[in-house]
């Protein structure tokens, strides 16, 4: 089995900025109310809590014949030889989309399916699967 990490995004890492430091910023305005009464913090930190799931939850590994995925409540597997073509650098703005960064790559396989992942290195991955199944297409960004 190999692992591959998730690219983490400029988004993903200002968002948990934004949620990190707003519970302090609010507590800086108003800190009798938060002190007083803390559960008023609960839909501050949900969210956090949610994304942060997301982001050390989020994986894609390569078992034998298999691509596996996870990204928080997200996760499946596809089999490598399904795979018909992948289109690496781009981003999926609509669909399933395991991931935590924009440039990474659409997976087509099956007949009419298609997934975005974005792991740290697009290349290594797509060199492992070609290794696997040869008959993969590759397409480049704007093909």
């Amino acid at each position: 089995m190999k692992s591959f990490k998730p690219k983490k995004g400029v988004l993903i890492h200002s968002i948990i900025l934004l949620l990190v430091s707003l519970p302090f910023f609010i507590y800086l305005i108003d800190s009798e109310t938060i002190e007083t009464h803390p559960i008023i913090l609960l839909p501050l930190i949900s969210p956090l809590i949610f994304i942060l799931w997301f982001y050390l939850g989020t994986s894609y590994k390569l078992e034998s014949d298999q691509l596996y995925y996870k990204s928080g409540f997200i996760k499946g597997r596809i089999p490598i030889f399904e795979i018909r073509e992948i289109h690496k650098d781009t981003t999926l703005w609509a669909g399933l989309k395991p991931a935590l960064s924009s440039g990474g790559i659409i997976i087509k396989h099956g007949k009419f399916d298609d997934i975005y992942i974005a792991p740290e290195n697009n290349e290594e991955l797509i060199r492992d699967l070609v290794k696997i199944n040869p008959s993969i297409k590759i397409l480049e960004r704007g093909n």
